[in-house]
């Protein structure tokens, strides 16, 4: 088996592990055990804020010191993140848990799939990068199915054993990165901070390319918001809202994924019909549509109809905007676009989560979704027009 291949089949292995997500139906409830929906709001914005700032700087000191490198080192913090929150009596023990499990997975971020990306290129393999990337995005949905379920069960035996034992998978997911293969000239420059600076800045500016603006919109407000939607406080309260509790929950999660999985087997095809950037607005509409139902006032089949929406459209924009973006930046900066790219979707989370506990807190919560909403149409819009303007821009440039 050539190098590029072993990596490949390593990374799908680690992406099995990282996403194993067995407190992804059941973390709300286990944190309300110590706090209230305010504060694991501020504990979510400020761990986010503090992954956000990380998140740039981590994509350069990949693409300076070696992917391999900071994906282990990522690992470990979201292990001990994990380890730290399933021992926590308090808000400051989830607080320094989830933020640096957020590190960790600021450190892995764009590494990964850069590493993978690389060893492909280097075997003239660059071809088989989009089956990869899509493979990788079934895998992340298959392992959540199988952890969701896991992860509920156990919590009904035990609150604190499935932080534990997510910790403990991310070991092994750090054993097997170890096993990485890069091809990364340790001499090839000086590891200066000026060096560094500048591949920040480099690495950041090839994807805040005028040409590249559609996708900064669709990443910023629309990915943006699916990430806080997956990752965030939003899921879990929305699913509250419509009568989904801890055990409605790890069914509904589980669904989800299943038809997240049938539809990623179809994105060739719905690339081929719409083409890439069509793609991307189509789904757009869609979670946008969630998002506007998730205003409504309804019973279980409403919420059902809203979280489908939004998770399997979130589902199928990922792989399809990092394609885009692996396709139009240079492999030297590849790593700190990506990151650039994780920051974006990240960035809205940082700002509205202390928002959403209070609010949440207050009885608010629809207030909330609708002005989400709203932010989503606009954006939606605006990339829109300015994608139609620079196509019609570079077609009257070539006919000239």
């Amino acid at each position: 088996m050539s190098p590029a291949e072993a990596n490949v089949r390593r990374l799908y292995w680690i992406t099995a592990f990282i996403h194993a997500m067995l407190v992804g139906a059941i973390w709300l409830y286990f944190y309300r055990i110590f706090v209230d929906d305010y504060q694991i709001g501020v504990i979510d914005g400020l761990a986010f804020g503090i992954g956000f700032l990380a998140e740039i700087p981590s994509g350069a000191l990949a693409d300076f010191i070696g992917r391999k490198r900071l994906v282990n080192l990522g690992l470990l913090f979201v292990s001990g993140g994990f380890f730290l929150q399933g021992f926590a009596n308090g808000y400051w023990d989830i607080l320094i848990g989830v933020t640096m499990m957020t590190i960790g997975f600021s450190l892995v971020s764009g590494a990964d799939d850069a590493l993978v990306y690389d060893s492909l290129v280097a075997e003239g393999k660059k071809s088989r990068w989009k089956k990869v990337i899509a493979r990788k995005h079934q895998i992340i949905i298959v392992a959540n199915i199988t952890a969701y379920l896991i992860g509920g069960i156990i919590y009904q035996w035990n609150v604190r054993i499935p932080f534990i034992l997510q910790a403990i998978i991310l070991l092994l997911a750090l054993f097997i990165g170890l096993g990485f293969k890069e091809n990364f000239d340790t001499k090839k420059e000086e590891h200066k901070s000026s060096n560094y600076l500048l591949q920040i800045y480099d690495g950041s500016r090839h994807l805040l390319r005028r040409s590249m603006i559609s996708y900064v919109f669709i990443a910023l407000f629309i990915l943006g918001a699916g990430s806080a939607f997956n990752y965030g406080l939003i899921r879990p309260l929305v699913l509250d809202k419509f009568g989904y509790f801890e055990v409605g929950q790890t069914i509904m999660l589980t669904v989800g994924s299943i038809v997240s999985v049938l539809a990623l087997t179809k994105i060739e095809s719905l690339k081929r019909y719409f083409g890439e950037n069509n793609s991307l607005f189509v789904l757009a509409s869609i979670m946008t549509t969630g998002f506007l139902l998730s205003v409504v006032n309804g019973g279980l089949i409403l919420g059902a109809v809203v979280f489908i929406m939004i998770i399997v459209s979130n589902d199928l924009i990922a792989p399809i905007l990092n394609d885009a973006v692996q396709s139009r930046v240079p492999s030297s900066h590849r790593a700190t676009s990506l990151s650039t790219l994780a920051l974006l979707q990240n960035a809205p989370y940082v700002l509205i989560a202390p928002i959403i506990g209070a609010l949440s807190n207050e009885g608010r919560l629809t207030e909330f979704l609708a002005g989400m909403s709203g932010a989503m149409l606009v954006a939606m819009f605006l990339a829109f027009v300015y994608s139609r303007y620079s196509k019609r821009k570079t077609s009257a440039t070539i006919k000239v």
